[in-house]
């Protein structure tokens, strides 16, 4: 009998910011209905994301509620951006109930951010993101 070796499969670790426990269930559903091979952290304010970057592990995309409790989407950016971790390889994008031109711009001139989208995640979304982060990971085998 012979053994196949398979290479490893990267992962993208993706961490979704959302105070809407309902907008984590949808967005975890499109990711895997596209059939994106990724760990997914959930938190519920910028709070919650920032102590994730600065002490559990950098993820590859972050998709970032506009408007939470505590800490919202803004306020995350500037601390993120303050503590130096806008170095790292991280894409972010936003999530916002309703698309407004001043915040997108605000939001924008923060040099930080890869997309702005409009909840819930749609399957066009994801491939914007996929876009953004480029070819490193691959996807599920559907298989």
């Amino acid at each position: 009998m012979k053994h196949v070796i398979e290479p490893p499969v990267n992962k993208y670790k993706i961490l979704l910011v959302d105070d809407d426990y309902a907008i984590h269930f949808l967005s975890r559903r499109v990711l895997l209905q596209e059939n994106i091979s990724a760990d997914i952290f959930e938190v519920y304010d910028g709070r919650e994301a920032l102590d994730f970057v600065i002490n559990v592990d950098t993820p590859d995309i972050i998709l970032l509620d506009v408007n939470m409790h505590r800490i919202g989407g803004y306020e995350f950016l500037m601390s993120y951006k303050h503590y130096g971790l806008h170095h790292r390889h991280t894409r972010i994008f936003m999530l916002t109930g309703a698309i407004i031109d001043w915040e997108v711009e605000k939001f924008t001139d923060t040099g930080i951010i890869s997309g702005y989208f409009e909840k819930p995640l749609q399957p066009r979304h994801v491939e914007t993101i996929m876009e953004h982060v480029g070819t490193n990971y691959i996807l599920k085998n559907n298989s």
